[in-house]
């Protein structure tokens, strides 16, 4: 069984880019090896080799930095219809908090495990309206893996009857 855990990232097979050549054009050439997008940073450039090196496979994009910039999300919302996966750990900033919403609807008709972190909040009236993120299952309608943590649970129950796995925290 498939589990997530968002701080294992998967590049250890980039050394094979060093090995020779033959082995680098066999690495580029492979879009599986390029499907799990890490944004760590604004690196538009990390994230257009990795949109054009894994063609036309399904990705796994991992936001996971506050300052990403305004050009990656219109690269990612270009590419929704590719995207299996999303992970999103800084949902406080406000750049993503008010642009999830609507790179979901951007064509996410693939998307199959929503993991949405907020940071902690001690006080439940302390939940902004940001936190909600408008989930429906009518943009997503093969999500089956949803995690979201410190934020509103989604109010459409149609989205609830095809996950097989929901996790809701604080």
């Amino acid at each position: 069984m498939y589990s997530y855990d968002p701080t294992i990232v998967e590049y250890s097979w980039i050394k094979l880019l060093l090995v020779c050549r033959h082995w680098y054009n066999v690495a580029c050439a492979t879009p599986k090896l390029w499907r799990r997008i890490e944004v760590e940073t604004s690196n538009t450039e990390w994230v257009t080799l990795c949109l054009t090196r894994s063609a036309v496979a399904q990705i796994e994009v991992f936001l996971n930095s506050k300052k990403t910039c305004p050009e990656v999300y219109a690269m990612l919302s270009l590419h929704m219809h590719r995207v299996w996966l999303v992970s999103l750990a800084h949902m406080e900033s406000p750049y993503w908090s008010s642009r999830l919403p609507a790179l979901l609807r951007r064509g996410s008709l693939s998307l199959s495990k929503l993991v949405a972190t907020y940071p902690p909040r001690s006080n439940p009236a302390d939940f902004k309206p940001e936190s909600n993120l408008n989930l429906n299952a009518e943009h997503l309608p093969l999500l089956q893996d949803l995690y979201i943590s410190y934020a509103q649970a989604p109010s459409d129950v149609t989205l609830y009857s095809n996950l097989c796995e929901l996790t809701l925290e604080g």
